[in-house]
């Protein structure tokens, strides 16, 4: 048996039938949200064409939790709230801990691959070198600490009961129909506005991903036991790493709307840099949603979140990742 959660979201959704070309339907079963917002129940329309087991349940309430199957052979976590602006994530860490307390006996057989962030090892202040599987944790907003909490958590009960447990970290993940309030769903939109944000010169790297190549990791992970038992294993999962003004530059070839950027001097961003380090101290007087904004820039200010590693590539031979050069054209 092979649970899926978060089915309906946007890696999920072409998680789940891409499952269908190594294990049969009967073996899989997909754990959906009643509350899915609209773009969730459209992507439930996906599971359904492909006539895939479903089964509604609240990870948080533990609504539904007691009818799952027990002792699985594999569980693929990905439910979560991904929306950094808001307040609540409990999903995400006590989600994860009542999913795992419902599945009963787990052991060696068991395999739990868990979709991660690296959103939370972005509150380093030196920028100046990229980061690794090794980089110290350093979350500043409650998206990322409620990540690592369920990442902590997992990693224990990995090393008290034995079972088999695979962390992917996923930076920044863009691909056709993602998320609303996504930057690579954003970004086009403000671009044809004419927005002075997709303009300047931003000057930190930051590593993205495309959804095919996350995708083709968890489903590579189903079929490969790699972690051996109580024995955690983590990657971070990175495509290219680019800056703002670099990826706006792409977008607005593609649109074919003229590129002409707002250089802001070194000595700006400079400054910028230096306040990044003191913007997490806003989290404690600001409203989760106003504080986001600051979040987000402090992340694309400096190369906070510059990823160069290649652990996956030495366990998992075909990763090849896209270029946003490449598919630019299934964004926009």
């Amino acid at each position: 048996m092979i649970i899926v959660t978060g089915p309906t979201s946007f890696i999920g959704r072409r998680v789940a039938p891409g499952l269908q070309k190594h294990f049969k339907k009967s073996e899989i079963l997909c754990l959906c949200w009643k509350k899915d917002g609209i773009v969730g129940v459209q992507n439930r329309n996906i599971l359904e064409k492909a006539r895939l087991p479903v089964r509604f349940v609240d990870l948080v309430t533990k609504e539904g939790l007691k009818e799952i199957p027990k002792s699985p052979n594999i569980v693929i976590h990905m439910a979560a709230n991904t929306d950094t602006s808001s307040s609540d994530h409990k999903v995400n860490d006590i989600g994860t801990k009542n999913l795992l307390r419902s599945l009963g006996k787990l052991n060696s057989k068991t395999h739990i691959i868990y979709t991660s962030t690296t959103t939370f090892l972005g509150g380093r202040k030196n920028c100046s070198k990229h980061l690794n599987e090794n980089a110290m944790e350093l979350p500043t907003n409650e998206y990322g600490r409620s990540k690592l909490r369920a990442e902590k958590y997992l990693t224990a009960e990995c090393q008290k009961r034995k079972f088999r447990l695979t962390i992917l970290r996923l930076n920044t993940v863009y691909g056709p129909d993602s998320r609303p309030k996504s930057m690579f769903k954003l970004l086009p939109q403000q671009i044809r506005n004419r927005s002075l944000f997709t303009r300047l010169n931003w000057p930190g790297l930051t590593s993205i991903v495309h959804v095919d190549d996350v995708t083709k990791a968890i489903v590579y992970f189903t079929k490969n036991n790699l972690p051996k038992p109580g024995n955690p294993q983590m990657y971070i999962l990175t495509g290219e790493s680019l800056t703002m003004a670099q990826i706006s530059k792409i977008m607005h070839k593609q649109l074919r709307i003229k590129y002409d950027p707002i250089n802001l001097p070194k000595i700006f961003w400079g400054l910028a840099k230096f306040g990044r380090n003191y913007f997490p101290y806003l989290e404690k007087i600001l409203p989760q949603i106003l504080y986001n904004p600051f979040w987000r820039a402090s992340l694309i200010i400096d190369n906070a979140l510059w990823f160069e590693t290649n652990k996956i590539s030495r366990v998992m031979p075909i990763w090849k990742p896209k270029k946003l050069r490449n598919v630019i054209e299934t964004l926009i």
